[in-house]
């Protein structure tokens, strides 16, 4: 079942939605396209660098939830699903949409059983 969410979440029901997912997930996943690097503020860590600690494993992939792309790849960062990491998504951004290169990594996604849960394709 597909459901679309057509209003963003923000603020209190984008941490309701972020706590909900980490409770039923059990993997969630970042993605960084090659073709645009990442902002970087020399006074802060990068949300990868804070979520290192949960890092699973780093694939160079065409395709995850809802995105298949037709001639390049991207880095997919799969992640562990754990307190900590919580928190730090719920602190780099308030809102669901803003996770768009090149302030964040793209298309924050939770999957429960090796499946998509919550799938955010970013245009």
């Amino acid at each position: 079942m597909i459901i679309s969410i057509t209003s963003e979440p923000k603020n209190d029901v984008y941490r309701f939605l972020v706590d909900l997912a980490f409770d039923l997930c059990d993997e969630f996943i970042l993605v960084v396209r090659k073709d645009l690097c990442l902002k970087s503020n020399d006074s802060d860590k990068s949300v990868l660098e804070k979520l290192n600690d949960y890092l699973k494993e780093m694939k160079e992939q065409s395709e995850w939830a809802g995105t298949k792309l037709l001639k390049h790849t991207a880095y997919v960062y799969h992640y562990h699903t754990s307190p900590e990491a919580r928190e730090i998504i719920k602190e780099v951004s308030n809102s669901l949409y803003s996770w768009v290169q090149p302030n964040l990594p793209e298309d924050l996604s939770f999957y429960k059983s090796g499946k998509p849960w919550l799938g955010l394709v970013t245009k």
